[in-house]
């Protein structure tokens, strides 16, 4: 995948592609292809040090997926939740950074998936740090 090979850029165009060609889905595994071109553009981006443009496709993960029941895609966007605090940390919004991990913490604190389960300890811990 172009991801391991490190070519972020033309792993950015193949995920758009996916997310433009199926982004309207709804048959459950095509929608979760989706949520995952979605979230590992966001994490390309962020390798490319391009950390508006993560939080702006965190942002659009969220959005699109926020309301899914399926475990797999709910982690998609706890794990898209956890990162944007992180990028907008990185970019010294301390407090847009407090408020993202809050809303991943609050939204998915009950889960009882194990990864969504860690996701939200690592919110946690990272909030903590900056408070």
């Amino acid at each position: 995948d172009l991801d391991s090979l490190e070519r972020y850029d033309d792993a950015i165009k193949a995920y758009d592609a996916c997310i433009q060609k199926f982004g309207n889905e709804t048959d459950e595994e095509i929608k979760q292809q989706v949520a995952e071109a979605m979230f590992c553009k966001s994490d390309a981006l962020y390798i490319l040090d391009r950390y508006d443009d993560a939080i702006k496709a965190y942002d659009a993960c969220i959005e699109k997926f926020s309301n899914e029941t399926d475990t797999t895609i709910k982690k998609y966007v706890a794990w898209a939740m956890r990162n944007k605090g992180v990028d907008l940390d990185n970019l010294n919004r301390k407090k847009e950074s407090i408020k993202a991990f809050d809303a991943c913490i609050e939204k998915f604190s009950n889960e009882t998936d194990k990864e969504i389960q860690e996701i939200v300890k690592e919110a946690r811990e990272k909030r903590d740090k900056l408070r």
